[in-house]
């Protein structure tokens, strides 16, 4: 119960004289205590009870007088407060009435007999020789201790030995065991004989008000009793001052712990206090002025001049914007003014709760109010270890606690609830301040609950009331949407102790106010600026902003710190080893995009030169359309294009550029000033899904999230399978653009016309993505331009010279023609596939070469027969894959949803043009040309695609479409089969005579010609 008792390290001896006190002299000194009206009735009916048994001459020597105090400190049951406690009298009472042949008394706690252990117990009721100090009283404060799960066994250990002294020796000793009330219900429950040794249980109940005010007079008196003049309370002893004091000490009434005599006396301590530091004030101040106590000194000073002198209070205000926060404060203020005042006229003061919650998003100075708010409090007295100065001490420091989640969650059962309590009792008096609350949710309960999380919520609340006279504030800091969660899923009543629907909320900062902050920042760090450069830093914060959990006040200094590296970059190109170390900060340093050609990079944004080998131009022409470029910035300077649109449809088939365009869009809605980053995220509509009911929304939120402040690519969306879960995922996709407009962009990409069916069949999604960019399949000169580059990239230069021939480009681009109209064909996905078989081709050539001529030196030749070699075992691929070959009609640049499609001046991929000179080109060619067109086209195909492709030119039947029966399809594979064996028969006929050698690839690294292959 007491700090003093629970601090001993050896058990305290108290003799008292052998010859039994007289029982008149007992209760006389029992009732002259405060209170205990109990107690006192306890102990006159035990005095008729022993009497009553003498008179009857019963043996009553091994009946139990065991006894449990228990109550709140400052009651009386324990022996810490002096002499005016009820377990010396207990023992002197039992003394005379003989019951007990020793009066004295044996102080220790449980926590000292635990750490003890058996034999410190054990020798303790080793008796003496003296008979007549044998036995007496042994008065055990805090026994809770002794099976407390912190203890040691050695604790239970202990207590089972004092149970055994009790039962066999129970003529000699008097066991009481002293502790707050609820605390001895795990102590009676180790043993189940504990309840039956110890037949008496004594309630020691608060004292009420009158007590505490007699207990106080009765400190005054005390005090001052040796003073030849009589002190003088302002308002007299019995006035309204002194009961306003016994009310505020009275609040805490009826709560664990509260201190009773022990509280008063703490209270009274710090009247004196108060009245000490007022007359230190007085030039040579009289006796009289010494013993005179005013209201300020009984309540304390007026909240109004603790608020002028309070330095808390004057940083604050001196915070850069929170004007909301601030008007919470001082209402708070005008409140502790009212109540004041209220008490000054004997009136009850309004009740109100310390404890609060803080929501805000990052970078808002939610910890740094905390902190003041704890100092004001400190300041203004309302917690018994603040500081009552009014400066910043150490000791005021002290009285403000920050604790993270993380502190109180413990790794075992049970080990969340100690962790909470120690945390809890440590903060007694003080501010505890838990940041990132929100990470105490336990869950909803579509999940699995955290049961550590939900213990720690469980003990706040048990012990955390948020009434008035609580001596302690405890500060929730947050996220307001996950704060609201934790409320929702924590314990119901931890709302109320918080406030939480009146929260001091913390708004994000305008411009104005960033600007502010960014100025003191750079003056606090004495960094020079131009000033352009914080025009440039608040266009970038504002950017910054739509980022999700965007951190106010700390991106600026990151904004700063970033923008000391540029310059200092700057610096060396401009200096080298030598720059400036006071240069000032310019715009470009805050906002790269401030360069000559306003883009990041330093370059001009220009859409042909940029993606002219990535799109075709009909894209481009769409884009420009919707999106200015470079040109257009110049004249606009730093004024951003309005109604520029951040969410589009990029439909059109496999590898027309759709995703190449769609990362390319990071760096345009960068460098128009639309985003903060050119970053591109990613995702798929097998990434919404979820596996049960409930999962799929917040998955699909989650991933849609990641996109915040970035280009968020979604493909193939149209592959969300029909009913299900997929409702719930383009629900939340539609709310999530809802909520989030304007704070990313969002392209979709997919085929034309299931993309677009799909926002035409959900309108509620397709009003957020109104325009559209038409992809087409890539024309056959794009192709064959698309078809030099891959192989340059492999070989470069090689292949030039045969591409530079417009025969052979016309040649290759019907060929592309020809395979354009298969149901596989992916556009530059096929042509790259197209590439590299046309460069393994080239290679074997090589190989061969070099085989039938060792020792030369053979060069990477590419000839038009190698490269139509490709195309011939690309077309036959494609059918044995199950290909078919429809010729293409013209393809439209949009279908009408409702929405906008850019222009395409281009056009679809038109059929090619022949050659004019193609007429004369060598007899050796058309020959090839025939010999290419029997093995590509089946019989069936013939009257479609006529011999007169061999001549460059490709005529149609009307609109037939080239579809081939089972039986045509197998009879094609069993050609190509056979063409294949007899192929491979040659080669074996050729390896046998000698005439090749096969090379086979090394068994370690994979490669054909390595030189350690076996």
């Amino acid at each position: 119960m007491s700090s003093e008792t629970a601090n001993t390290t050896t058990p305290l001896l108290r003799n008292f004289q052998s010859e039994p006190p007289q029982e008149d002299t007992v209760l006389a000194e029992l009732d002259s205590l405060v209170g205990l009206e109990a107690v006192k009735d306890y102990f006159k009916e035990l005095g008729l009870y022993i009497h009553h048994n003498k008179v009857l001459n019963v043996d009553f020597t091994q009946e139990r007088f065991h006894a449990i105090f228990q109550g709140n400190p400052g009651t009386g049951q324990s022996i810490a407060i002096g002499s005016a406690n009820v377990t010396p009298l207990y023992a002197k009472f039992l003394r005379s009435k003989r019951v007990l042949k020793s009066s004295r008394v044996i102080e220790t706690s449980g926590g000292v007999l635990a750490s003890k252990g058996p034999n410190g117990a054990i020798k303790i009721f080793d008796d003496d020789d003296d008979e007549e100090e044998k036995g007496g009283v042994l008065f055990v404060d805090e026994a809770y201790q002794l099976v407390a799960d912190h203890s040691s066994y050695s604790g239970k250990q202990v207590l089972d030995i004092i149970l055994a002294e009790m039962e066999n020796h129970a003529e000699r000793w008097v066991v009481i065991f002293a502790g707050y009330k609820k605390d001895f219900e795990p102590f009676l429950a180790h043993n189940e004989g504990l309840s039956s040794r110890i037949p008496r249980m004594l309630d020691f109940d608060d004292f009420n008000t009158q007590q505490l005010y007699d207990i106080m007079l009765s400190l005054f008196q005390k005090r001052f009793k040796y003073q030849k003049c009589r002190y003088k309370i302002e308002g007299q002893p019995g006035g309204v001052f002194i009961r306003a004091a016994i009310h505020r000490i009275s609040q805490g009434r009826g709560r664990h712990g509260f201190g009773n005599a022990r509280t008063v006396q703490n209270y009274f301590q710090r009247i004196c206090q108060r009245q000490a530091r007022r007359v230190g004030q007085i030039k040579n101040p009289s006796m009289e002025e010494r013993l005179y106590f005013t209201k300020e000194d009984i309540l304390g000073p007026r909240p109004t001049d603790v608020r002028a002198k309070s330095k808390a209070w004057a940083k604050l205000q001196s915070l850069i914007g929170l004007s909301e926060v601030k008007q919470s404060v001082q209402i708070m203020f005008q409140l502790i003014e009212t109540n004041y005042q209220r008490e000054l006229k004997g009136m009850r003061p309004h009740a109100h709760s310390l404890n609060r919650v803080f929501v805000g998003s990052p970078g808002t100075g939610k910890t740094t109010v905390a902190k003041l708010y704890g100092r004001i409090l400190a300041d203004l007295e309302f917690l018994s270890k603040g500081d009552e100065t009014g400066k910043l001490t150490r000791h005021q420091q002290r009285a403000v606690v920050v604790k993270t989640p993380a502190d109180f969650i413990g790794d075992a059962v049970g080990k969340s609830e100690s962790n909470t309590a120690a945390i809890l009792a440590s903060t007694i008096g003080k501010v505890l301040i838990i940041d990132e609350a929100y990470m105490l949710d336990p869950g909803d309960s579509t999940s699995t609950r955290d049961s550590y999380k939900t213990s720690v919520l469980d003990s706040i609340v048990a012990e955390v009331q948020g009434n008035p006279g609580d001596d302690r504030c405890v500060i929730l800091i947050g996220y307001e949407d996950k704060m609201e969660s934790l409320f929702q899923n924590g314990n119901p009543g931890l709302s109320g102790r918080f406030m939480a629907d009146m929260p001091f909320r913390f708004t994000d900062y305008n411009n104005d106010e960033l600007l502010e902050i960014l100025k003191r920042d750079l003056k606090d760090r004495h960094i020079k600026y131009k000033p352009e450069a914080v025009g440039a830093a608040i266009d970038m914060l504002s950017r910054y902003r739509i980022t999700q959990n965007f951190s106010n006040a700390r991106a600026v200094k990151t904004l700063v710190s970033e923008a000391v590296l540029r310059n200092q970059e700057r610096q060396m190109k401009n200096h080298g080893d030598s720059p400036e170390f006071d240069a000032c900060l310019e715009a470009q340093d805050f906002d790269p995009w401030l360069s000559e050609w306003a883009t990041s990079s330093g370059t001009p944004i220009n859409y042909r030169v940029n993606l002219s080998s990535q799109v075709s131009n009909s894209v481009i022409e769409q884009l420009e359309n919707f999106l200015p470029g470079s040109q257009v910035l110049a004249h606009v300077k730093r004024d951003k294009p309005r109604n520029i649109p951040r969410t589009f449809v990029f439909a059109g088939p496999l590898g027309t550029g759709k995703m190449e365009l769609a990362l390319y869009m990071g760096r345009v809605f960068r460098d128009l000033g639309l985003l903060p980053t050119d970053q591109v995220v990613t995702c798929s509509a097998v990434n919404f899904i979820g596996q049960h009911v409930g999962h799929t929304t917040p998955i699909t939120l989650a991933q849609l999230g990641r996109g915040i402040g970035k280009v968020l690519v979604i493909q193939n969306l149209h592959q969300l399978p029909r009913g299900g879960f997929s409702a719930d995922a383009l629900q939340a996709l539609t709310s999530f653009l809802d909520n989030n407009a304007g704070r990313m962009a969002v392209i979709l990409t997919g085929p034309k016309v299931p993309l677009i069916d799909l926002l035409r069949d959900h309108p509620d999604l397709g009003r957020h993505f109104q325009d559209h960019i038409i992809f087409n399949n890539l024309p056959p000169p794009d192709c064959v331009t698309l078809l030099h580059q891959f192989i340059d990239k492999i070989e470069p230069s090689r292949a030039g010279p045969l591409f530079a021939l417009e025969s052979v480009r016309a040649r290759f681009q019907k060929a592309m023609w020809i395979l354009s109209w298969c149901d596989r064909w992916a556009n530059s996905i096929s042509v790259q596939y197209l590439a590299e078989r046309m460069v393994r081709i080239a290679d074997e050539n090589r190989m061969r070469r070099a085989y039938q001529e060792p020792g030369l030196v053979h060069e990477w030749i590419f000839t038009e027969t190698m490269a139509m070699e490709g195309f011939k075992i690309m077309f036959n691929d494609m059918k044995l894959a199950g290909g078919q070959f429809v010729e293409p009609v013209a393809e439209d640049t949009g279908i009408n949803t409702g929405g906008t499609v850019a222009s395409d001046s281009s056009g679809e991929a038109t059929k090619p043009e022949a050659a004019p000179h193609e007429a004369e080109m060598e007899s050796a060619a058309i020959a090839e040309r025939k010999e290419y067109a029997k093995a590509t086209m089946s019989p069936q195909q013939k009257p479609v695609v006529s011999h007169a492709a061999v001549g460059g030119e490709i005529t149609t039947q009307g609109t037939a479409q080239m579809k081939e029966t089972q039986e045509t399809k197998a009879a094609t594979r069993e050609s190509a089969h056979t063409n294949t064996r007899e192929r491979e028969e040659e080669l074996q006929r050729e390896v046998e005579a000698e005439k090749v050698q096969i090379a086979t690839p090394c068994s370690t690294c994979g490669k054909v010609d390595c030189p350690i292959k076996d």
